[in-house]
């Protein structure tokens, strides 16, 4: 099984031996840069921290001589659904699109938020399976993005270690994912899932190693969220409950 970055100096070292040009190398670096704040404190649902899962994406489409304006979208892939553009408010809107416009330029920004708009369920795949011939370059790119990021998923059997994550993701690695992968022209995909599903139905992880979450989630540095509530409970008899209600979000806010 091929080995892919986790690290942003990882990412580094590959996209400088795959000969990627300087000027490739440095809208990696900001985009990068960018990802550190966009998923600052924000972890996968089996607590991997989701910048590592964004590098992994990048990665695996280094290995696929991807244009560097696909590795770039793929390392922001989840800006929109997962990444905090300073109100930790989730979601594709006109102003984040305009903002990361302006960072990464308009043509990464299309391919990012075509993904945030691409359903991914047995439907949609029999769709794109359907329309393979007919996909425009963005459409593929999107896949490639796609399938990118469901390897990544797979390789460190991240999905097994998250109780409620396991049944809904078996549902769609599926062979019709891989089938999609061959049609698109991507082999060597296409045998690494087959590889890491397989892997993944023999895997036996240990419940103590399994995270209850569903989704992914957010911790704030260091121990401030926890010392402020044990402040305000201290002298919560001092205040209201919509005093304190209101000092929380405050505070949320400014952090």
């Amino acid at each position: 099984m091929h080995s892919y970055a986790q690290t942003n100096l990882q990412l580094y070292n590959q996209i400088i031996e795959a000969k990627y040009s300087d000027a490739d190398l440095t809208r990696t670096f900001q985009a990068y840069e960018l990802a550190m704040k966009l998923f600052s404190g924000r972890y996968r649902a089996n607590g991997k921290p989701f910048v590592a899962h964004s590098i992994g994406t990048a990665s695996i489409l280094i290995t696929q001589s991807s244009p560097v304006s696909v590795v770039v979208a793929g390392l922001l892939h989840a800006a929109y659904a997962q990444g905090d553009f300073g109100n930790r408010q989730y979601g594709i809107t006109q102003a984040k699109q305009k903002y990361l416009a302006q960072l990464v330029g308009e043509e990464v920004e299309s391919i990012v938020a075509l993904y945030t708009s691409l359903a991914w369920d047995e439907q949609a795949i029999s769709i794109a399976r359907s329309r393979i011939n007919e996909l425009s370059q963005v459409e593929r790119q999107v896949l490639l993005i796609r399938l990118a990021n469901d390897l990544e998923d797979e390789l460190d059997l991240g999905m097994l270690y998250c109780k409620k994550a396991q049944n809904s993701t078996a549902q769609l690695h599926t062979l019709s994912i891989v089938e999609v992968a061959l049609e698109l022209g991507y082999p060597l995909l296409a045998e690494q899932l087959v590889e890491s599903l397989q892997r993944a139905k023999i895997a036996n992880i240990p419940s103590m190693l399994q995270r209850e979450k569903g989704s992914s989630f957010t911790i704030s540095p260091g121990l401030r969220e926890p010392f402020i509530f044990a402040l305000l409970k201290s002298i919560k008899h001092m205040l209201t409950n919509k005093v304190v209600t209101k000092l929380m979000q405050a505070w949320r806010r400014i952090d």
